[in-house]
């Protein structure tokens, strides 16, 4: 059964993939080792040529945070939506913020 590595964590296919590297260094052949984990046969040989280049070894198979979407604001831009927010949001209850708690402001 074929398996799609994006459905598991980052954690889980780093040590996938330190476990087929480490049993392929141990004498077992690498189609056998990638079968027995449900990936394409193609995918071991990426690791196994990720894990052999000079000066990066194993730490090559290691995981690393996603990027995710770069901010759209500068954090100057942030600081004037949220600020407008607050100052739209106490416009409309009626409510000031002083001394660390808000008070009902009544003319």
């Amino acid at each position: 059964m074929k398996r799609d590595g994006r459905t598991f964590d980052h954690q889980t296919l780093e040590a996938i993939r330190l476990m087929a590297i480490e049993r392929v260094r141990e004498g077992e052949r690498p189609a056998d080792v990638i079968a027995s984990y449900g990936f394409n046969r193609t995918t071991i040989y990426k690791w196994i040529n990720a894990a052999l280049k000079p000066g990066v070894g194993i730490n090559a198979l290691r995981s690393t945070p996603a990027t995710g979407r770069p901010p759209t604001l500068t954090p100057a831009q942030e600081r004037q939506v949220f600020a407008g927010s607050m100052g739209a949001i106490r416009a409309s209850t009626g409510l000031i913020s002083g001394c660390g708690h808000a008070q009902s402001w009544r003319s």
